[in-house]
């Protein structure tokens, strides 16, 4: 038995695998919200490399965030009826081809698909974060002490610390429009 805050919570109900799953959760939860912002560094080159227009690249930037907000709702739905965990893996497998299909984009188009799909892929992914945390350190196991002397009430802060860091860290600029008369 261990015990801590006054409460006894037997060992054998922890999930020994829990601490690398939160590793592999939270990396998730951050690449997802890194992907909104990690396009404005390649802007200069899809606009170079694709020939692609202004209102492409805006489209390029907005297809994944109007996807992924308006079907964030859904994914965590869809967690609820077919499982978590399946939802998790569909959505990182997922995001990850679509990546990789924004990276060997021919074209703006294909692009903006590829990003759109991204977006719904991360919005399967990303709902299911908070439930497998909850799941896995639930309840019963917030009284238990981690190996790092750490309270397990630390799990949903340090989430939120990574996503605060990462949404706080510099923005590459904007492509500004040249001027009417340089085209």
């Amino acid at each position: 038995m261990a015990t801590s805050i006054g409460t006894a919570v037997s060992t054998s109900s922890v999930d020994p695998g829990r601490w690398r799953s939160l590793a592999v959760v939270l990396s998730a939860s951050f690449l997802v919200t890194l992907d909104f912002f990690v396009i404005n560094v390649s802007i200069p080159s899809i606009r170079a490399d694709l020939h692609a227009s202004f209102a492409d690249l805006q489209l390029v930037i907005a297809s994944y965030g109007l996807t992924y907000s308006v079907l964030l709702i859904t994914g965590g739905r869809l967690g609820d009826i077919y499982g978590r965990k399946r939802m998790f893996l569909c959505g990182i497998t997922g995001f990850t081809s679509a990546s990789l299909l924004c990276g060997m984009a021919p074209s703006p188009g294909f692009l903006i698909a590829s990003r759109a799909i991204q977006g719904s892929m991360a919005a399967m992914l990303f709902p299911q974060v908070l439930s497998l945390i909850q799941v896995t350190n639930g309840m019963t196991n917030r009284a238990i002490v981690p190996p790092a002397g750490l309270g397990s009430k630390l799990i949903c802060p340090l989430w939120a610390s990574i996503n605060a860091l990462q949404m706080a860290s510099p923005r590459p600029r904007p492509v500004d429009e040249p001027d009417s008369a340089a085209r």
